[in-house]
């Protein structure tokens, strides 16, 4: 898990070092990469977690310094081809600066074969993000949030996971939005 301490992100220039240095992971296999990021303010957070159009949501908060966030990458990839036509999206935010998109975001985006929406933060500051998303969340990262067919949180999780676990917290809020 990156830390956050006082609700800021804390990146390690070791581990920048060695995050831009390496490839992690396999990407997917005959996906076209999407390398296009867009900004995420407190209006787009909330268009896109309340106008879910009949799908559940999964929302990855990574950054390309956070060594965890890295290894996580590929499952998320991997979790984004099986449910993309299953009823659930599975979109990424980065909290690395609005000004890295182009020489960080997007490259390693293209590396992982990422076909999945990418958002950028665009809050004013990372409190103003962890407050929208959770009150209640440190700001550790990676940190992902699954959300049924009708916008509620129905289970988060820091800290890197496996693909299986992140499969079970999707198919969590699968079953969630099937109760309502």
């Amino acid at each position: 898990m990156c830390i956050v301490g006082g609700r800021r992100w804390i990146a390690a220039g070791m581990m920048a070092f060695f995050v831009g240095t390496a490839s992690f992971g396999q990407p997917a296999k005959n996906a076209p990469p999407s390398t296009e990021v867009r900004p995420l303010d407190g209006r787009g957070l909330q268009d896109l977690v309340t106008h879910r159009n009949g799908r559940a949501l999964v929302m990855n908060v990574w950054a390309a310094w956070c060594l965890p966030c890295v290894e996580e990458f590929p499952s998320l990839v991997r979790l984004d081809s099986l449910y993309r036509n299953r009823e659930v999206d599975v979109v990424t935010l980065s909290i690395d600066f609005e000004d890295e998109v182009d020489g960080k975001v997007r490259p390693f985006l293209k590396r992982m074969r990422a076909t999945m929406p990418s958002y950028v933060n665009a809050y004013p500051t990372p409190s103003d993000l962890i407050d929208a998303i959770l009150k209640d969340w440190s700001g550790a990262i990676p940190a992902t949030f699954f959300y049924d067919k009708h916008g509620s949180l129905v289970a988060h999780a820091v800290g890197q996971r496996s693909y299986e676990q992140l499969r079970e917290l999707t198919e969590q809020a699968l079953r969630s939005s099937a109760r309502r």
